[in-house]
Formats: C-alpha cells, sequence, structure tokens
C-alpha cells in the first residue's frame, strides 16, 4: 500500500537584499570586486550592488 502525502503551495516570496546593511566603503569594495572577476555575472551582480546603495542612501 503506498501513500501519498500532497502539499499544496499557495504563495511564494522573495527577498531582495543587496548590500543593505553594509556602510558605503565595504559596497564600494564588494562591487569593485565582482566587476574585477572580469565575467558577465561578477559585472551584473556589481552593477545590483552599486543601484542598491544609491537607492538605501537617505534623501535630503
Amino acid at each position: 500500500m503506498e501513500l501519498c502525502r500532497c502539499v499544496e503551495i499557495t504563495r511564494i516570496g522573495t527577498k531582495f537584499k543587496m548590500s543593505q546593511e553594509m556602510g558605503e566603503k565595504d559596497s564600494v569594495d564588494v562591487s569593485e570586486g565582482l566587476a574585477n572577476f572580469g565575467t558577465e555575472a561578477g559585472s551584473e551582480i556589481a552593477r545590483i550592488v552599486a543601484e542598491r546603495q544609491e537607492l538605501d542612501k537617505p534623501v535630503s
């Protein structure tokens, strides 16, 4: 006798975290390091880290 347990998925959520807890200097260093990998993925992630840092700056 085979038992089957089914789970209904009703929602999938995501969280976008890219350096918002780092200081600006750390974020710049991470972004530069990723860009220096010389890969398309590294360059794209570096761009996202830099973009997120700009978005997280306080508005004056």
